[in-house]
């Protein structure tokens, strides 16, 4: 039997992130976007799961929020957590009405459902045990959720995670701005992870580019994944971060790779939009693999992009 596997779903512009334990059939979703639900739907039935252990909604972005509804509605969870940052009278009507139906749907699921959360006076953050999954929140705490609910921006109140799955671990932070990035590594928190992806899409990362540098050596990956879409309208990823991500990934070997093709690729890329698609990593004998949707997924970047940074790193 196989060992856990954290699978990042091609969803296009957002995040849907699941984390499965094949020996207890434990499972975890992160998020699904508007209009994607058949994506997550398709990969648990796939794995024959037909309930979560935990869904997680990150924070309330229509790309991370829209479509956990349609998922909870054919798989239910025995948990879900919400991060609620959000300004007092800014909450769109849609927000309104999805923390409405998520209550109703949890009440009838028979599932609880609570705020990810981290309190100052926490010395260790949270953890959730699913058979080989341990989740550990380390965001939002309540500066952020302040930060949050005082701006116009949701970001800020992003639930960041580190996830072991079994022998290997992810950090995961969906769109955390780097203010939240900055407390982390002034933090005594626990960072390093085999696997990083990328936040907010592998947008900018603020107006210092040195702090990604220093949160790449913190969390030392060995495969970092940006969850993008090809045609998505906010201009990810930003330029200077994937040049930071390639940069980092030719020092230490590792392997940067993108669900789909981006503006930086090339001009020729025409309407292919997939790259790698669904990304699965596992660790099995000591190996960590990296699986993705298209076959022979070096070759056909390289065939197709010129200069392709993901590629950058050859050995890897």
């Amino acid at each position: 039997m196989s060992g856990p596997e954290l699978a990042v779903l091609d969803v296009g512009q957002g995040d849907a992130i699941v984390l499965h334990d094949p020996a207890t059939a434990d499972a975890i979703l992160l998020d699904c976007p508007a209009g994607k639900a058949a994506v997550p739907l398709a990969f648990l039935e796939s794995r024959q799961l037909t309930r979560l252990r935990t869904l997680i909604v990150s924070h309330l972005h229509d790309d991370h929020y829209g479509g956990v509804l349609d998922v909870l509605r054919h798989v239910p969870a025995d948990h879900v957590l919400v991060s609620l940052g959000i300004g007092a009278g800014q909450a769109h009507p849609k927000v309104v009405a999805f923390l409405r139906e998520i209550k109703r749907e949890t009440a009838t699921g028979n599932s609880s459902w609570s705020i990810p959360r981290r309190s100052h006076s926490q010395q260790l953050a949270p953890v959730l045990h699913h058979g080989a999954l341990r989740i550990t929140v380390l965001g939002p705490d309540e500066q952020a959720e302040l930060d949050a609910v005082a701006g116009t921006n949701p970001n800020h109140a992003s639930t960041i995670i580190r996830a072991e799955l079994g022998s290997f671990s992810a950090l995961l932070g969906a769109d955390a701005p780097p203010t939240r990035w900055a407390a982390l590594l002034r933090s005594n928190d626990q960072l390093d992870a085999d696997v990083f992806v990328c936040p907010h899409h592998g947008g900018a990362f603020g107006p210092n580019p040195k702090r990604l540098d220093a949160l790449l050596e913190r969390v030392s990956p060995k495969i970092i994944i940006v969850s993008v879409g090809a045609t998505n309208a906010h201009g990810h990823p930003d330029l200077s971060t994937l040049q930071t991500l390639g940069n980092y990934a030719i020092a230490h070997r590792a392997r940067l790779v993108c669900t789909q093709l981006n503006r930086h690729c090339g001009s020729d890329i025409g309407s292919r939009h997939s790259c790698a698609g669904t990304v699965v990593v596992t660790h099995t004998n000591g190996i960590l693999a990296v699986t993705t949707e298209r076959d022979e997924h070096r070759a056909w970047v390289n065939s197709t992009v010129t200069e392709p940074h993901c590629l950058w790193a050859r050995a890897a």
